[in-house]
Protein backbone atom coordinates (compact mmCIF):
# COMPACT_ATOMS: atom_id res chain seq x y z
CA UNK A 1 0.00 0.00 0.00
CA UNK A 2 1.33 3.34 -0.83
CA UNK A 3 -0.21 6.21 0.92
CA UNK A 4 0.52 9.76 1.60
CA UNK A 5 1.64 11.64 4.88
CA UNK A 6 1.23 15.33 6.12
CA UNK A 7 3.76 17.00 8.38
CA UNK A 8 3.62 19.92 10.35
CA UNK A 9 5.87 22.28 9.73
CA UNK A 10 8.82 21.64 10.91
CA UNK A 11 7.95 18.10 11.78
CA UNK A 12 9.34 16.51 7.90
CA UNK A 13 11.03 14.02 7.69
CA UNK A 14 14.58 15.47 6.57
CA UNK A 15 15.55 11.48 5.07
CA UNK A 16 14.38 9.74 2.89
CA UNK A 17 14.02 5.77 2.14
CA UNK A 18 16.67 3.83 0.61
CA UNK A 19 15.20 0.79 1.68
CA UNK A 20 11.83 0.64 -0.72
CA UNK A 21 12.55 0.56 -4.35
CA UNK A 22 10.12 0.96 -7.11
CA UNK A 23 11.27 -1.33 -10.22
CA UNK A 24 9.81 -2.68 -13.44
CA UNK A 25 9.85 -6.13 -13.67
CA UNK A 26 8.58 -9.10 -16.22
CA UNK A 27 5.34 -9.69 -14.96
CA UNK A 28 5.59 -14.13 -15.89
CA UNK A 29 8.90 -14.96 -14.22
CA UNK A 30 9.45 -11.94 -11.99
CA UNK A 31 12.46 -11.25 -13.27
CA UNK A 32 14.00 -7.33 -13.06
CA UNK A 33 13.10 -5.30 -16.53
CA UNK A 34 15.26 -4.61 -19.08
CA UNK A 35 14.88 -2.91 -22.13
CA UNK A 36 14.75 -5.61 -23.94
CA UNK A 37 11.95 -6.86 -22.18
CA UNK A 38 8.48 -6.22 -24.17
CA UNK A 39 6.54 -3.46 -22.63
CA UNK A 40 3.19 -5.34 -22.44
CA UNK A 41 4.83 -7.90 -20.16
CA UNK A 42 6.49 -5.46 -17.91
CA UNK A 43 4.64 -4.09 -14.46
CA UNK A 44 5.97 -1.88 -11.74
CA UNK A 45 6.47 -3.14 -8.28
CA UNK A 46 7.75 -1.98 -4.80
CA UNK A 47 10.39 -4.13 -3.27
CA UNK A 48 12.53 -4.15 -0.21
CA UNK A 49 16.47 -3.62 -1.16
CA UNK A 50 18.25 -6.04 1.26
CA UNK A 51 21.98 -6.34 1.32
CA UNK A 52 21.95 -10.40 2.67
CA UNK A 53 18.21 -11.73 1.67
CA UNK A 54 17.06 -14.27 3.84
CA UNK A 55 14.58 -16.96 2.31
CA UNK A 56 13.49 -17.89 5.89
CA UNK A 57 12.04 -14.34 7.00
CA UNK A 58 8.65 -13.23 6.19
CA UNK A 59 9.21 -10.59 4.12
CA UNK A 60 11.69 -12.59 1.70
CA UNK A 61 8.78 -12.21 -1.25
CA UNK A 62 9.11 -8.70 -1.06
CA UNK A 63 12.82 -8.83 -2.14
CA UNK A 64 13.64 -6.74 -5.13
CA UNK A 65 14.86 -10.04 -7.35
CA UNK A 66 18.45 -10.26 -8.72
CA UNK A 67 18.05 -11.63 -11.67
CA UNK A 68 17.42 -9.69 -14.72
CA UNK A 69 15.01 -10.64 -17.83
CA UNK A 70 16.71 -12.01 -20.83
CA UNK A 71 13.17 -11.97 -22.60
CA UNK A 72 13.09 -9.72 -25.82
CA UNK A 73 10.97 -8.84 -28.35
CA UNK A 74 12.30 -11.40 -30.84
CA UNK A 75 11.95 -14.50 -28.05
CA UNK A 76 8.79 -13.78 -27.91
CA UNK A 77 8.35 -13.94 -31.74
CA UNK A 78 10.09 -17.06 -31.62
CA UNK A 79 8.17 -18.94 -28.83
CA UNK A 80 4.37 -17.60 -30.70
CA UNK A 81 6.16 -19.13 -34.16
CA UNK A 82 7.00 -22.32 -32.57
CA UNK A 83 3.83 -22.43 -30.18
CA UNK A 84 5.57 -21.98 -27.09
CA UNK A 85 4.08 -19.05 -25.50
CA UNK A 86 1.63 -19.16 -23.04
CA UNK A 87 0.35 -15.69 -22.21
CA UNK A 88 -2.92 -16.24 -22.06
CA UNK A 89 -2.74 -14.70 -18.07
CA UNK A 90 -1.68 -11.68 -19.12
CA UNK A 91 -3.57 -8.93 -18.97
CA UNK A 92 -2.78 -6.37 -21.63
CA UNK A 93 -5.27 -3.52 -20.74
CA UNK A 94 -3.61 -2.82 -17.54
CA UNK A 95 0.23 -2.55 -18.75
Amino acid sequence: MVYEELFEEGTEPTTTCDTHVVTNINRLNNKLATPGTPSFLTRKAIYIKKKHPNSATADYYMVLPSSYDTTTSETEEQSTETGENNNSNVNHENT
